[in-house]
């Protein structure tokens, strides 16, 4: 026995890749464009992820799901957790636009930023394609 637990936060990969994207926001001269490629990404990751799951039946009848290429299954479609974990990192990510950022070059800025986000848009948009996905 390692006396480690093996457990991990189920969105400790989600936190992660926010840290990663708000630096690439932070550290970019067109902070606008940064943050809509940011929220594209984690609708194109989403989608990537929901086609590794496929619905199969157990003898019973019983629905559950598989993820190809690995050996992970599921009684519970996986497609509601992996919406909740992009719509958080859509919400997150437009949350910059409020905030007060330091001006790449490190001067402060104490400015609200004026960027244009829609992430309902974005959120409605991956909704459609997740659902197409598993009917």
């Amino acid at each position: 026995r390692s006396k480690q637990s093996s457990w991990q936060h189920p969105f400790s990969l989600t936190h992660r890749s926010l840290v990663a994207a708000f630096r690439r926001v932070v550290q970019a001269l067109d902070r606008e464009t940064a943050i809509t490629v940011e929220i594209e990404a984690a609708v194109r990751q989403g989608e990537e992820e929901i086609n590794r799951w496929r619905e199969a039946r157990a003898p019973d009848g019983t629905s559950y799901y598989y993820k190809v290429d690995s050996e992970l299954t599921s009684w519970e479609n996986p497609r509601d957790e992996l919406q909740e974990h992009v719509k958080f990192r859509m919400q997150m990510l437009s949350k910059i636009t409020e905030m007060a950022l330091p001006a790449v070059g490190g001067t402060h800025n104490t400015r609200r930023s004026t960027i244009d986000v829609k992430p309902s848009a974005h959120s409605s948009k991956l909704q459609a394609r997740m659902a197409e996905k598993w009917r």
